[in-house]
């Protein structure tokens, strides 16, 4: 808590996260040096892809890869990818995401 963390969910396949690989560069980008804010972003496929994955598609953010089934039971959730989560500093959801990244969320949100 105390910061403004921005969440991405995605996984190789879809290409509406593949779509906005560019626009969650722009923003990490933008954020990483504010202390205000961090930065997570989830994937959901096997960790032996996903090296090749991000180097093919130029990702510039950190990603952490979990296991589906297992976060996906954990968090009760079900509404698809790409998916972007905000919350406050306060740990409150401030904005969800459910078709991608609008690609004037850095000004939308001050960041």
């Amino acid at each position: 808590l105390g910061k403004v963390t921005f969440i991405s969910l995605w996984f190789e396949g879809c290409s509406g996260c593949r779509a906005e690989f560019p626009q969650v560069n722009k923003l990490y980008d933008s954020i990483t040096k504010n202390p205000r804010f961090q930065f997570v972003a989830v994937n959901y496929d096997a960790k032996e892809t996903l090296p090749n994955f991000i180097k093919a598609n130029k990702i510039n953010f950190p990603v952490a890869a979990v296991d589906y089934y297992d976060l996906f039971n954990k968090l009760d959730y079900g509404m698809g990818c790409p998916a972007i989560i905000i919350l406050d500093s306060k740990g409150r959801i401030g904005f969800l995401g459910l078709n991608g990244i609008s690609e004037n969320v850095d000004k939308e949100y001050e960041i």
